[in-house]
């Protein structure tokens, strides 16, 4: 059952995310990281026009966060494609990682996103990039289990055969192949050149 929420009441709980963040971010307004945090509380709440009023105070669009990665790679993992226009219009780096986060096209994959993955390849998103301790987005998209998110990242020239040993806990050589969650998947790689 939907509710209609007073858009005050919204508004009021972004300003209270954000004075939080700040809050516990130290020196928020001094530091890479409390951007970060800041910018990061406004992509989770999906208000757009306060990243557009942050980053254009003057708050790096490409701020990172450890464990979460940039603004871009958040609104991928969180399945916002209103976010990630928002973001790529302000200028964000699509191409931009992190080691353990990935880059916005690998999290838009682990997510199973066909509509952002898209977006993102529009927008120049390189299909074969590695990020250390993360996975390529194709392995990604082949345990997602979504063929057509598969089949995008193909066609955009992703590599079927490149792998990667992503957990360093436990190392195991992983490949778009070994990783399908589906046999119309393994079939259809194979079908690429996979092996």
């Amino acid at each position: 059952m939907k509710t209609n929420v007073d858009p005050r009441l919204s508004l009021c709980r972004v300003a209270l995310s954000l004075a939080l963040a700040c809050a516990l971010a130290p020196a928020a307004h001094a530091s890479a990281s409390g951007d970060a945090a800041i910018l990061m509380e406004a992509v989770k709440a999906g208000r757009p026009e306060v990243v557009a009023m942050l980053v254009k105070s003057g708050i790096d669009v490409n701020a990172t966060l450890n464990g979460e990665g940039s603004a871009l790679i958040s609104a991928a993992k969180l399945g916002d494609a209103t976010m990630v226009t928002e973001l790529l219009r302000l200028g964000a780096d699509v191409n931009r990682g992190v080691a353990g986060d990935g880059t916005p096209l690998i999290a838009a994959a682990a997510n199973g996103d066909v509509v952002i993955t898209r977006q993102l390849l529009k927008a120049g998103a390189r299909v074969n990039q590695v990020m250390p301790g993360d996975e390529t987005a194709l392995i990604n998209a082949a345990r997602s289990g979504k063929l057509e998110l598969v089949k995008v990242l193909v066609n955009a020239g992703a590599d079927v055969n490149l792998g990667t040993d992503a957990d360093n806990a436990q190392p195991e050589w992983r490949t778009p192949l070994n990783q399908a969650a589906s046999g119309d998947i393994k079939n259809y790689l194979a079908s690429k050149g996979a092996r």
